[in-house]
């Protein structure tokens, strides 16, 4: 038997395998790591089946919001007006000692993970609201 992961699955595959697999009650394992180190909160989240251009990460108010879109069952993204739908990934509250103006994304193509990291602050935080740009490294 070959080994799962010598295998090239086209990823409409692995979608439509996550998408019936949510439907009928589960999901892909997330793998979601949080640390705090020197400077600020830095998380690792890996999303099976996902690629980073279809991951979305949001500030909203005081709550961080990870998310990503994939096309409706049976729909092709080479269609004109394609619909989407969002899986949550994470939706987490920003502690307040955090600086949520200054959340920084990085997604890490070789080990193929999402890297968020929140600056520590001294100020008091405001609601705030705004799309974090995902760097590819």
């Amino acid at each position: 038997m070959k080994n799962a992961r010598n295998l090239n699955l086209d990823p409409e595959i692995l979608m439509r395998i996550d998408f019936d697999n949510s439907v009928n009650g589960g999901a892909s394992a997330t793998d979601i790591q949080v640390t705090d180190v020197a400077d600020g909160y830095r998380m690792l989240l890996k999303v099976p089946g996902v690629e980073a251009d279809d991951m979305r990460v949001e500030v909203v108010n005081s709550r961080l919001l990870i998310y990503h879109h994939f096309p409706v069952y049976g729909q092709s993204d080479l269609l004109p007006n394609h619909y989407k739908s969002i899986r949550v990934i994470g939706n987490f509250v920003i502690p307040t000692d955090a600086d949520a103006e200054k959340v920084s994304a990085a997604y890490d193509t070789s080990a193929r993970h999402l890297e968020v990291f929140l600056p520590y602050t001294d100020e008091e935080q405001k609601n705030f609201r705004t799309k974090v740009a995902i760097d590819k490294r």
